[in-house]
């Protein structure tokens, strides 16, 4: 049966914090989310996307990214304020989340009503090397937990 909730973690673990989304969706795994959410570790390229959907009509994604918070601090981002992230680009060549989200929505337009949330973690380094820094590291289990919450938080019905 497919699930009602798809979770993402995108990022390279071979980069440092970047591999923030990866080890949350490692973590989530291992924790056991609840029945009706699943759980894909992304590669790099948002854009891949569109191959571990399957018809959820939620998604939630999860990766490193730069503010002008502390590192480790760990955001949820609504569907409308992600989407309206002002675009950067205008081609198809090293695109932000929010701009992946444009085009998949453009060129799949199934992928157009489905509810889309981040929960970003904040890098202190993007660099080559394994390993996520300390910050970052206690940002993960924040997010893990927050992420666990939301998930059994939501009504069964919905799940």
């Amino acid at each position: 049966m497919t699930g009602r909730l798809l979770i993402v973690g995108y990022g390279n673990p071979l980069m440092g914090d970047d591999g923030a989304g990866p080890t949350v969706a490692s973590r989530l795994c291992a924790a056991g989310v609840p029945d009706g959410v699943r759980v894909e570790k992304g590669e790099t390229d948002s854009l891949t996307l569109r191959d571990y959907w399957q018809g959820e009509p939620e998604i939630w994604l999860v990766d490193a990214l730069w503010s002008s918070q502390p590192p480790g601090s760990v955001c949820d981002v609504g569907h409308e304020e992600l989407l309206s992230i002002p675009q950067r680009h205008v081609t198809a060549h090293q695109l932000s989340l929010p701009e992946s989200l444009h085009w998949l929505q453009l060129v799949y337009p199934e992928m157009a009503k489905i509810r889309f949330r981040l929960w970003g973690i904040t890098a202190a380094r993007v660099e080559l090397g394994r390993g996520l820094s300390r910050e970052v590291s206690l940002g993960v289990d924040v997010a893990v937990d927050c992420i666990m919450q939301a998930a059994m938080a939501r009504s069964p019905q919905r799940v």
